[in-house]
């Protein structure tokens, strides 16, 4: 209970800098919510090692007895099972879509993307995927990094063929794959937590964000950077029915994307690397902190308390005694001493 207290207090801490942060870069505002997340992830383990300070303080706790420990562990147990299988039924969903999928190797799209991962200094070389069904563009993998495009990309212009491929293409760049896959994990562990959701969603639209401004540094105007998103998202609802369009409303996150793009002022510049030290410090240093707050109340109040030891003690008569629960009993040292003529009578 209190090591959930610890996580929920450096998440809010992580969501209070957010709005201080709205005017840096989508970058530094995703690198803050994946330190925040990755630190609180640890907690458990820190509040072990961390140093005590402030009043120590202990929560009573609400089950009493172990049966009702072991249900609350059952059904945590059974619903982190169940988002570790929807994300692996995700995942194998993809390696499907690759397997039926059709590689680009020739065109536009192909050249691009072969000019645009040697500008970001991509680690592997991109496989383009054409998708046999009318999808948005989506990128997935480390080690082979994918980008799934719709069939209707053949007949793209060059111009929206280069947005597409700057945004898709920056994912593997800043590799977020292995970024939203280590916060699903950890939704999925903590998949009671609220604030763990609304760390995870607000991650995944800062870096949708930080692809956004890739594009924007590269010399696209913002209004037709909208444009040709708008005109994609509008491509793919009329394909769909009635209910997926209904759902991708309201979970777009377009509207917020586009008044980033359009907004004035903003910093679009990427994560430098004395941003990322000094933001991992600043929220290690305040993960130590919270884990240390109030642990001396999980350690023993006091050296009495604890059941003392047995001591088992050999006297001098041969007898073995507990000197942890009671004094020995001696024998009386005079017992069977006469003085004067009664000790001469006993002798005689």
């Amino acid at each position: 209970m209190i090591a959930l207290l610890r996580v929920t207090a450096l998440l809010l801490l992580a969501l209070a800098m957010l709005p201080l942060l709205r005017r840096q870069s989508a970058a530094l505002r995703a690198w803050l919510l994946i330190t925040a997340l990755g630190w609180a992830a640890i907690i458990p383990l820190l509040q072990f090692v961390a140093p005590s300070w402030g009043t120590p303080f202990d929560l009573p706790s609400p089950l009493a007895d172990g049966a009702s420990w072991n249900t609350l562990l059952l059904i945590w147990a059974a619903g982190a099972a169940v988002h570790l299988a929807v994300l692996a039924a995700g995942m194998l969903r993809l390696i499907a879509i690759a397997i039926a999928a059709d590689p680009i190797r020739e065109g536009v799209c192909a050249d691009l993307a072969l000019d645009i991962a040697a500008e970001y200094r991509v680690h592997a070389p991109v496989l383009l995927l054409e998708a046999n069904r009318p999808t948005l563009p989506v990128t997935w993998g480390h080690w082979v990094p994918k980008v799934l495009l719709p069939p209707a990309s053949r007949d793209w212009t060059p111009e929206r063929a280069l947005i597409v491929l700057r945004h898709e293409i920056a994912h593997i760049r800043r590799r977020d794959w292995l970024i939203q896959l280590f916060a699903r994990i950890i939704r999925s562990v903590y998949w009671f937590h609220p604030l763990v959701w609304i760390v995870c969603a607000q991650l995944r639209l800062a870096c949708e964000c930080a692809c956004d401004d890739a594009v924007l540094r590269g010399g696209v105007d913002g209004s037709r950077y909208a444009e040709h998103l708008l005109d994609l998202a509008r491509a793919f609802v009329q394909t769909r029915g009635p209910a997926q369009a209904a759902a991708l409303a309201r979970r777009s996150t377009l509207e917020y994307r586009v008044r980033a793009m359009l907004a004035r002022g903003h910093d679009r510049s990427q994560l430098h690397r004395a941003s990322v030290v000094a933001l991992a410090t600043v929220m290690l240093t305040a993960a130590v902190a919270t884990a240390g707050y109030g642990a001396s109340a999980n350690e023993p109040r006091s050296v009495a308390s604890a059941t003392p030891p047995r001591r088992l003690t050999l006297l001098l008569d041969g007898r073995i005694m507990d000197l942890s629960k009671e004094w020995p009993t001696y024998p009386d040292p005079r017992a069977g001493i006469v003085e004067g003529a009664r000790f001469a009578d006993a002798m005689r």
